[in-house]
């Protein structure tokens, strides 16, 4: 997902810088809010999803921990 949106977030200041050349200020700066209000929200996922993934290694190494004693 990171990946693809440096590709959108390119494209998109490309075309940003396009309208500004062509006169269109009001059309550039409103796609440059949209592509960092996106990409702060690709963020704020991507944190949520690394906390979620540390939660779920905590609790598989805390399940094979228990697996590993049971079995003793």
């Amino acid at each position: 997902m990171s990946g693809f949106m440096d590709h959108v977030t390119k494209l998109a200041t490309a075309s940003a810088e396009i309208a500004y050349l062509a006169g269109a200020e009001y059309v550039s700066t409103s796609m440059c809010e949209r592509i960092n209000s996106a990409n702060k929200e690709l963020q704020i996922e991507m944190d949520k999803t690394k906390k979620l993934e540390e939660q779920l290694l905590k609790v598989q190494a805390e399940f094979v921990q228990k697996m590993c004693n049971e079995e003793k």
